[in-house]
Parts: C-alpha cells; sequence; structure tokens
C-alpha cells in the first residue's frame, strides 16, 4: 500500500520547497531529504502521527531503516535510490535546550503547508513562511550550539528572509532563539546582502561568522590509538560546553547525559 493509498500527506521540510526563494531553485544545495508525513485531515501534536507507517513501508521493500524504534530520536533515517531520507517524528529533540519543547509546540501549530510547484512542473506540499522562520532558526542554532554551523545554512536564512522578511513570534520574543535570529540576521545584512533590520550584538556575531568560515574539524587528527581517540573526544567536548551552556541554558550534568544516550544508543560513534 502506498502513502497514497493510505492517505498521507508527506511535507517536504527545507530542501525542494526552500529552494524556490533562491535566485535559481536548482542552485540551493542539498545532501539528504528531510520528510514529515500526518494522516490528511489531521493537525499533529508532539509527533508524526503517520511516520512508523512510512519506516514499516520501507523495511517491507527491504530497506534497513535506523533509529526506527527510538521514541526519543528525532527521525528515522533510510536511503531511497541513493538518497538518505530523515522521516521526522519530531520538528526538534526537545532534550536539546530548555526552550525546544515551546519551539517544537509552536512548529505544529504553524506547520500550514501549501503546494508549490517547481521549475519541473512537480508539486511538492511544503511548511508554511512562518513555520521556516522558527524551524531554519532552530536548525541552525542547534549547529551552532553543538558544533556544524555551514555556510548553507547561512545562505539558507538569507535567501528566506530576503524573500519573506523576518517576523519573530511573540511566544518567542526575549529567548536565546531570538538572540540568535538576530544574529543570523545581520551577519546575512553584513556579507550577503540582506537588509533586515535587527538589534546587533558584535560579539555574539563574530563569533558566529568565525564558526562558519572556520569550523571545527569533523574528523580527529589521524592515527591516533583509542585512548588517544577518547582523550581527544572528551577534551573537544568539555571545550564545547562553556558555548553550549551560554547559548543553551543547559548544566553540564544534563550535556554529559545527553551525549551518554546519543552513545548508547551508537556504541560505533565512542571510537568514531
Amino acid at each position: 500500500m502506498t502513502t497514497v493509498e493510505k492517505g498521507i500527506e508527506l511535507i517536504q521540510l527545507k530542501g525542494l520547497g526552500l529552494s524556490m526563494d533562491y535566485p535559481i531553485p536548482q542552485h540551493r544545495h542539498g545532501r539528504d531529504i528531510d520528510i514529515f508525513t500526518r494522516y490528511k485531515g489531521t493537525v499533529t501534536e508532539g509527533r508524526s502521527n503517520s511516520t512508523d507507517f512510512i519506516d514499516d513501508l520501507m523495511m517491507g521493500k527491504g530497506i534497513n531503516v535506523e533509529d526506527c524504534k527510538d521514541p526519543k530520536a528525532k527521525h528515522s533515517e533510510f536511503f531511497y535510490n541513493g538518497l538518505m531520507v530523515e522521516n521526522h517524528k519530531y520538528f526538534v529533540n526537545k532534550e536539546s535546550m530548555p526552550e525546544a519543547k515551546l519551539v517544537d509546540e509552536l512548529l505544529h501549530k504553524k506547520l500550514n503547508p501549501e503546494t508549490k510547484i517547481l521549475p519541473n512542473g512537480t508539486k511538492v506540499l511544503v511548511p508554511s513562511k512562518e513555520f521556516n522562520t522558527i524551524f531554519l532558526a532552530q536548525h541552525a542554532f542547534q549547529h551552532y550550539a553543538f558544533g556544524g554551523i555551514d555556510l548553507h545554512n547561512l545562505v539558507d536564512w538569507s535567501m528566506h528572509i530576503k524573500a519573506n522578511g523576518l517576523e519573530v513570534p511573540e511566544e518567542l520574543k526575549g529567548t536565546k532563539l531570538e538572540t540568535f535570529m538576530h544574529a543570523l540576521t545581520n551577519v546575512s545584512n553584513k556579507y550577503l546582502g540582506t537588509n533586515v533590520e535587527v538589534p546587533e550584538n558584535e560579539k555574539y556575531e563574530k563569533d558566529l561568522i568565525k564558526r562558519i568560515l572556520h569550523p571545527e574539524p569533523d574528523c580527529p587528527p589521524k592515527n591516533l590509538n583509542d585512548a588517544q581517540l577518547f582523550l581527544y573526544k572528551t577534551k573537544r567536548f568539555l571545550n564545547n560546553y562553556s558555548r553550549n551552556k551560554e547559548l543553551t541554558g543547559n548544566t553540564l550534568t544534563k550535556t554529559i547525559m545527553k551525549s551518554v544516550k546519543y552513545h548508547l544508543r551508537h556504541p560505533d560513534s565512542i571510537l568514531r
């Protein structure tokens, strides 16, 4: 049985829908496909109500699906026709930071999907611009807080605010996420030519652009033995903690527990 026969809406997060904000949609950088699904005529709260069906459908085709049975995983993952697909159960990892639960609730309220037509005529269902304002900011914020923010995060944000402006929901006023939105916007204004007026924070913006242009290495130095690799990763974890605490408000205990839980679910990552 297909998703159409089952009556499921497949909503493309970021990706193809967001590319329509680019002058040339085909130039939008992409590495994987993020989807959120729900049964037609329903409104989700807290979790996709059809994500398990999608996982089962893929496994029924002999496709390996990772994290499909982990109730706390933000999404499951599988390869379809050579592309990585992230099948979202939740929009946000609610354990990542104190404001994450509020953000996830807002995203469900602001989802309001609409149909867009791609340059080749294909129709895709995408979230509202209000959803994208929150989702893009939260996605980039988590990469900044936990390591791994990239230039494409900034470009996506620039294209979005150039096309739609910036309207911060009342529920997010005064939050750490709003502060990050302002910093990301000012970096975009300075380097990518947008013109959206927001409060400035020079120190924050300098650190943000530094981490975008000079990212931490994805891989540790080569030829480390297991003990040296464990020590390297421990030092990196502690060095990142101070920024993590300032940005998210997470305590050291919570940060350690989050890391432990991840490594228990993915034991191969301990010495990877």
